[in-house]
C-alpha cells in the first residue's frame, strides 16, 4: 500500500486535517454520489462524518493494485447500525492522492 494511503487511513478516524494533507490541490473524492473537490472540501466532509458517526473505525481487509490505482476493501465499524463493507479506489500522483472513489 502506498505510504500516503496508509497515512490517510490511519488519520481518517481522528484528524480530518491530516486527510487534507494527503491530497493534491486538485484532488477529487466521489462518495455516495457526492463530489468533493480539493483538500478543504475533503477535510470538511471527514469532519462532518466524524460528527455524525462518532467512534467510526475503518478496518482495511483487502488491498489490490490495479495499474496506477490501489483498490481497498474496508469494513466500517461504529454506531450506525452495524459494520458496513465499502470499496475505495485511490489514484496516487507522486506522494499525494489525486482521486478517491468510494462505492
Amino acid at each position: 500500500m502506498p505510504p500516503v494511503v496508509e497515512r490517510l487511513l490511519n488519520a481518517a478516524n481522528s484528524d480530518p486535517g491530516v486527510v487534507a494533507e494527503c491530497l493534491t490541490r486538485d484532488a477529487v473524492i466521489v462518495y455516495d454520489g457526492m463530489l468533493f473537490k480539493g483538500p478543504a472540501s475533503a477535510e470538511a466532509w471527514r469532519a462532518e462524518s466524524q460528527r455524525r458517526y462518532p467512534g467510526m473505525e475503518i478496518e482495511p481487509y483487502d488491498i489490490v493494485r490495479i495499474g496506477d490505482d490501489v483498490q481497498l476493501k474496508m469494513r466500517l465499524h461504529g454506531e450506525f447500525g452495524g459494520p458496513r463493507d465499502r470499496t475505495c479506489r485511490f489514484r496516487v500522483r507522486g506522494e499525494l492522492i489525486e482521486r478517491i472513489d468510494v462505492y
